[in-house]
């Protein structure tokens, strides 16, 4: 029987008598004819019908362009003993060094097997011999290969020494021999002894590898179960079991594991899964006295375990409809704490929308992002003026797959000190004729209130402070300023820009103001300019809107001589003016 990588084909020869107490040289060079060749190995298998231990025999390999000769003996298939060994290789430029292995049973053989050289062990986890199989592993292309194991070891590149130790995992009888050969010298050692009588033992230990898996879900993966054997000196192989083992889910909602240990990712979460395997571990007993001694076994069962991760991705803060106040320095900033978490590690990256809608009705939005780690809270300080329903959709790539999810809560406004706010008005307007005059404006228009309580959008808590007459929520804030929000703030939601607004508004009446002056001095020579305070009170009809297109509403106006500047009583906004002034130290 030959085998490459399957059985090819079986020549059975004719049978041949041996004489009593003679020996017989018997070439196979006829029979070579008829095989496939060229072969780099045969195995023969030898039958007799005398009587048992009546014959003896051992083959020799001749190459026939060299002086190269190899002998083996030959191994008994009745040997119930034969099944190891532990042998000595070396590779050089001249020197091969090949193990053979043969099944001299007509069933499977699972083989352990393990390479040392520079103190790095390797494992072959999948050998097994076919019956009657003979199988060669050349040394050379298995160190050459750099194939990591199980544990992801090679055998070092560059190691010309080692050992290899194999064992028999199953009762039947294995023999072995490793030939390292140096064809320059014409030489061949062969080694062949037993270092075990019995296979080798299975006392429940397993690895299942990975031992932590992390699944999309509906993505799969499989898992591999290696049992590790020991020798009777304590060595060890590792085994791959996954096809003997019984497999098992803790949670099989969240993964679930076929017969052949294929994890499947059903639902977020984690789970453990289970590889079962059951073998035998060999007691080497008496059987028959007083000789006759034998390999008894006993069965023994092991669990791999692995813990399977089924990523999802849930958000734990903020809560849906949580209301988060502005704060900081400056009470426009909010801080988020943001977190989610998954089965599986990896990188958050959220993206905040902001929207208020106004009781006009308009809308308003901004956005912001940021990022954060699984598991971990992060601390998220909201650009300046940004407010309002906030979505906050998280995202995250975790084993391949894109996972998104959502929530809304607020972000709302808080109430500022009176104090606060008096230090911002009187610093930003410190060389006006009237110092204070901004105090008066906001302490009219809104009683010092950048937020009002209410109940909009879904939410309540304090949301900007909108006018209650004609067209709501037109303006807003401190300072009654038109409404609005962008992703880079806004004076809706931000306090500093509202009142820098309604500075801006205010002072952008003086020239509207000094061209009505200017008119009515270029015609009459005799009108004198106004003061300071007078040109504020003047602007002040135009921020409250009071002048409605007629000069006439002015707070200041000329007598009819035009020779001096007069309150005007009858102005719609002579109240409005009267009230910003008499309000100037009501508020703070």
């Amino acid at each position: 029987m030959v085998r490459a990588l399957t059985i090819t084909s079986t020549v059975t020869l004719g049978p041949f008598p041996v004489g009593a107490y003679s020996a017989v040289d018997y070439s196979l060079e006829s029979a070579m004819s008829q095989l496939p060749l060229p072969l780099p190995f045969c195995s023969v298998r030898i039958q007799y019908s005398g009587m048992p231990a009546s014959l003896q025999a051992q083959v020799t390999s001749v190459e026939s362009n060299s002086n190269l000769i190899i002998d083996s003996h030959v191994q008994n298939e009745g040997n119930g003993w034969a099944g190891s060994g532990a042998n000595p290789w070396h590779l050089d430029e001249d020197t091969e060094s090949i193990l053979f292995l043969t099944n001299e049973s007509a069933q499977t053989a699972r083989m352990g097997f393990s390479v040392t050289a520079n103190n790095t062990h390797y494992y072959l986890t999948e050998l097994q011999l076919g019956p009657h199989e003979t199988r060669a592993i050349d040394l050379r292309k298995l160190r050459d290969a750099q194939l990591p194991d199980l544990k992801g070891n090679k055998i070092p590149a560059t190691a010309t020494d080692g050992s290899v130790i194999w064992q028999r995992l199953d009762k039947v009888p294995v023999m072995g021999r490793l030939m390292v050969i140096n064809r320059r010298q014409g030489m061949a050692s062969n080694y062949d002894c037993c270092i075990c009588a019995c296979p080798a033992d299975y006392y429940g230990d397993n690895e299942i590898n990975p031992a932590t898996a992390y699944l999309p879900i509906e993505g799969s993966q499989g898992l591999i179960n290696n049992a590790q054997y020991y020798t009777c000196n304590l060595g060890d192989y590792y085994v791959n079991v996954t096809a003997a083992s019984l497999w098992s889910s803790a949670y099989p909602n969240i993964a679930s594991v076929n017969t052949a240990g294929t994890v499947k990712g059903q639902s977020a979460g984690t789970t453990g899964v289970t590889g079962q395997y059951s073998s035998y571990y060999y007691g080497w007993v008496l059987l028959h006295a007083p000789f006759d001694f034998g390999c008894e076994e006993y069965p023994q069962s092991g669990n791999g375990n692995n813990t399977t991760n089924v990523c999802g991705l849930t958000i734990t803060s903020p809560s849906a409809n949580a209301v988060l106040s502005l704060g900081g320095a400056n009470y426009n900033q909010a801080t988020i704490p943001l977190e989610a978490t998954s089965a599986c590690s990896g990188t958050v990256n959220w993206t905040l929308s902001y929207s208020y809608t106004s009781r006009q009705p308009a809308t308003y939005t901004g956005s912001s992002s940021t990022s954060s780690t699984i598991g971990q809270t992060s601390n998220y300080t909201t650009p300046v003026g940004l407010g309002g329903e906030v979505t906050a959709q998280a995202q995250a790539t975790l084993a391949g797959q894109n996972f998104t999810n959502s929530v809304t809560f607020y972000v709302l406004g808080t109430t500022i000190p009176n104090a606060t706010i008096s230090s911002r008005l009187l610093s930003l307007y410190s060389s006006g004729a009237t110092p204070t005059l901004l105090k008066g404006i906001a302490c009219y228009e809104s009683s010092y209130m950048q937020f009002a309580q209410a109940y909009m959008m879904g939410g309540s808590g304090y949301w900007p402070n909108g006018n209650n007459t004609g067209t709501q929520d037109t303006y807003v804030g401190l300072m009654m300023v038109p409404n609005g929000m962008t992703s880079s703030g806004g004076p809706a939601f931000d306090w500093y820009t509202n009142t820098s607004s309604g500075l801006s508004v205010f002072q952008g009446k003086l020239s509207t103001v000094q061209s009505y002056v200017s008119g009515l001095r270029s015609q009459y020579s005799t009108l004198p300019d106004l003061t300071a305070s007078q040109y504020e009170n003047n602007q002040l009809i135009l921020y409250g809107g009071w002048l409605q297109n007629n000069n006439a509403n002015y707070y200041w106006v000329p007598n009819s001589a035009y020779t001096a500047w007069i309150i005007n009583t009858s102005s719609p906004g002579y109240n409005y003016v009267q009230s910003v002034r008499n309000d100037i130290g009501v508020c703070g």
